[in-house]
C-alpha cells in the first residue's frame, strides 16, 4: 500500500492509482499521467502535474479497498498538492 503511484482515469473519468517503480521526483518525467499520489503511513498526498483550481472534482479510487478518496483540508493543500483520506478504511498518507 505504501509507495508512489501514477494515477491515470477510466472510462467514467475516475482515477485508478497504478504503482510506480521510480522515483515521486521524477514522476511526471517518466509518466504521461496528470495526477501521481503519494501513500505514506499517516496521509495520501495527491500532486497535480499543473497548477489545478478545484480538487474536489476529483475522483480517485483508495490503493488499498477500491473505494473514493474525499479531500481533507489542512495547511498543506496548495494548488499543486492536495490531502486525501479515503472514505471507508481511512487510508491516509
Amino acid at each position: 500500500m505504501l509507495g508512489n503511484y501514477a494515477l491515470y482515469a477510466d472510462k467514467e473519468g475516475v482515477y485508478n492509482p497504478v504503482y510506480f517503480y521510480g522515483n515521486h521526483l521524477h514522476i511526471f518525467d517518466e509518466t504521461t499521467c496528470d495526477y501521481s499520489m503519494s501513500v505514506q503511513s499517516d496521509k495520501t498526498t495527491v500532486f497535480a502535474r499543473v497548477n489545478q483550481i478545484d480538487f474536489n472534482g476529483l475522483k480517485i479510487h483508495c490503493v488499498r479497498c477500491d473505494a473514493r478518496l474525499v479531500r481533507q483540508h489542512s495547511s498543506f493543500n496548495n494548488a499543486k498538492t492536495q490531502i486525501f483520506q479515503c472514505v471507508f478504511c481511512n487510508l491516509k498518507a
